[in-house]
């Protein structure tokens, strides 16, 4: 089948993203594994269908296989349109925040609440694999203090993770994934390659750090309880494990590092029963 292309819409790591004249989008693959990846894609928007309606999401219509026209193979999916909630949400009102909150808390519960079939302790065990790789390459740029430190968190880590029922997220619910239109309502969430099996605090992490209104409609609209320090816990192992990714951009990587150094502190300031080695 042949694919009109409109207009360039992004450029990922995996593919980069083109609206064709029908109104669908499509993603283009571009490295050896992309096609891998559409795969595992595919397999994860299935579990959606029928179980998530709070939200508009891009559903998959077709999953093209490596060709001529397309060596690294493609995806075409519905296309959500609207603004990243990044680039227009200080032009949005409190009540606005409010009412989107509310709605994402709809839509990720919906997603908690789908069947599934993991071994949650399988996943704890990979979880903590990759903390303990992301502190390994972390360790040359930070002092042997901070380090220790971090070391100390990993088994606070671990006690959180095993205490909480795990269920498929999102797992990347940042303002760069939430669309709005410009009247100010949610047009719709996408891109869910981070979907996993996974805790239900990951998708409040990234708002409690952007905004705080929409954060607390989350909250407030989710109904077990997220607890604020929990998502301080979370953001600093995102932010550890992020770090293999950006250590060679040097702006990047200082970002990262100033956000571990004052993350672990806001942790450790929330959490009085936590002791440090220097005050043993």
């Amino acid at each position: 089948m042949e694919y009109n292309v409109v207009k360039k819409l992004g450029v990922g790591s995996a593919g980069d993203a083109y609206l064709l004249d029908d109104g669908r989008a499509i993603i283009v693959g571009k490295r050896e594994d992309s096609f891998s990846t559409y795969k595992v894609l595919f397999e994860k928007m299935e579990k959606l269908k029928g179980k998530v309606s709070a939200v508009n999401y891009p559903k998959i219509y077709e999953l093209i296989s490596p060709c001529e026209d397309y060596p690294f193979g493609a995806v075409v999916e519905e296309y959500i349109s609207g603004v990243e909630l990044r680039k227009i949400n200080s032009e949005l009102t409190d009540a606005q925040k409010r009412t989107i909150g509310k709605i994402l808390a709809n839509f990720v519960e919906e997603i908690h609440n789908i069947k599934a079939n993991g071994n949650k302790y399988e996943e704890v065990d990979i979880n903590l694999s990759k903390l303990d790789r992301s502190l390994g390459i972390l360790q040359e740029y930070i002092s042997p203090e901070m380090h220790d430190k971090l070391i100390e968190i990993k088994p606070l880590y671990k006690q959180f993770i095993e205490s909480k029922e795990f269920c498929y997220t999102h797992g990347d619910l940042n303002s760069g994934n939430i669309m709005i239109n410009q009247d100010g309502t949610l047009s719709g969430v996408i891109d869910f390659g981070n979907m996993e099996y996974y805790i239900p605090e990951i998708e409040f992490v990234h708002m409690y750090f952007f905004d705080r209104v929409i954060y607390d409609s989350m909250v407030e609209n989710y109904p077990k309880k997220i607890e604020e320090k929990d998502i301080v816990l979370l953001e600093l192992i995102v932010n550890i494990r992020h770090f293999k990714n950006i250590r060679n951009f040097e702006e990047r990587r200082q970002n990262c590092l100033n956000n571990i150094g004052n993350l672990l502190n806001k942790y450790l300031s929330m959490d009085i029963s936590i002791s440090l080695k220097e005050e043993v």
